[in-house]
C-alpha cells in the first residue's frame, strides 16, 4: 500500500512514490514526442487509499492558457470516481505552483490542491520560483539524486531564463520580477533566496506566517527608499508599482 493511514499527513513508502516520479517523467517524454505543442513539460497524479491512480499532464484550454497537470489530474478523478478522499496524495514532477500566472488556466494549484482537502504532496524537484508558504498540505520532494535532476531538467526548460531578471522578459509590468526572473536571479547567485512578491492582501495572510513576514520586510525596506514614486510624464514608477504590488 502506498498510504497506509486515510487521515494522516504522512508521507509513506517513498521507494513506491518515487516509482510513480519515473512514469510521470516517461509521460512527460511520451507527451513531447506525440504532441510536442500540446504536452507541456510537467505531470501529475492523484494516488487514493484505494491505489487507484489517475494521471494528468500540462496542456491547454480552448483559449490557450495552460491547465497545470495537477488541475488535469484532479479533473479526470473527479470524472471518474468524484470527491477525492482523505488521505489521498498527490505526486508530481514540478512542486505546485503559487504564484499569479498570466498564462495559467485558473487559480494557483497550491489553491486547488488546498480547496481539494489532499493533505500531501510529493515531487520530484521543488520549484525555486514559488512561496510553499500558503500551502496547507504537507509536501516533500524526492531525495532520489536522478529523478531530482530529471525533474528538474524539466522544469529549467520553462523556468530558466539567462538573464531574464535584468530584461523585460523577466519582470512584472505590475512591478518586481516575474517566475522567470526569479528563476534566472536565483541561477546567477546561487544561495539567493529571493521569490516573487507576496501579493495576497494582509487581512488574508496568516500572522507570523513566513508570507506575512516577508511582505513586512519588503514594505519596511522598500517604503525606506530613496526616490519619486511618479515620473515626469505621470506614470507610476518601479518604485511604485512594486509597493502597490506588495499592498504596502
Amino acid at each position: 500500500m502506498i498510504l497506509n493511514e486515510l487521515f494522516d499527513r504522512e508521507i509513506h513508502n517513498r521507494p513506491k512514490l518515487d516509482q510513480l516520479l519515473v512514469k510521470l517523467c516517461s509521460l512527460v517524454v511520451q507527451g513531447k514526442k506525440v504532441r510536442p505543442d500540446h504536452y507541456g513539460m510537467v505531470a501529475a497524479c492523484v494516488v487514493d487509499p484505494d491505489n487507484q491512480v489517475v494521471y494528468g499532464i500540462n496542456e491547454p484550454d480552448e483559449t490557450e492558457h495552460r491547465i497545470h497537470a495537477e488541475r488535469v489530474a484532479i479533473d479526470r478523478y473527479h470524472e471518474l470516481y468524484g470527491e477525492i478522499p482523505s488521505g489521498s496524495i498527490i505526486v508530481t514532477t514540478l512542486s505546485p505552483c503559487s504564484q499569479d500566472m498570466a498564462e495559467r488556466h485558473g487559480n494557483s494549484c497550491t489553491d486547488l490542491i488546498n480547496q481539494s482537502g489532499v493533505g500531501k504532496v510529493y515531487c520530484g524537484y521543488m520549484d525555486p520560483t514559488q512561496d510553499s508558504d500558503p500551502a496547507e498540505f504537507n509536501l516533500e520532494a524526492t531525495k532520489h539524486p536522478k529523478i531530482t535532476e530529471l525533474c528538474r531538467m524539466f522544469a529549467d526548460t520553462f523556468l530558466d531564463e539567462s538573464a531574464a531578471w535584468r530584461r523585460k522578459a523577466g519582470k512584472n509590468k505590475n512591478g518586481g520580477l516575474n517566475a522567470k526572473g526569479v528563476a534566472s536571479y536565483r541561477r546567477e547567485n546561487p544561495g539567493s533566496k529571493l521569490q516573487t512578491a507576496v501579493t495576497t492582501k494582509p487581512s488574508k495572510l496568516k500572522k507570523g506566517s513566513k508570507a506575512s513576514k516577508r511582505r513586512k520586510s519588503f514594505c519596511a525596506r522598500m517604503s525606506g527608499v530613496d526616490g519619486p514614486m511618479k515620473k515626469p510624464n505621470g506614470d507610476p514608477t518601479r518604485k511604485a508599482l512594486a509597493l502597490r504590488k506588495w499592498n504596502c
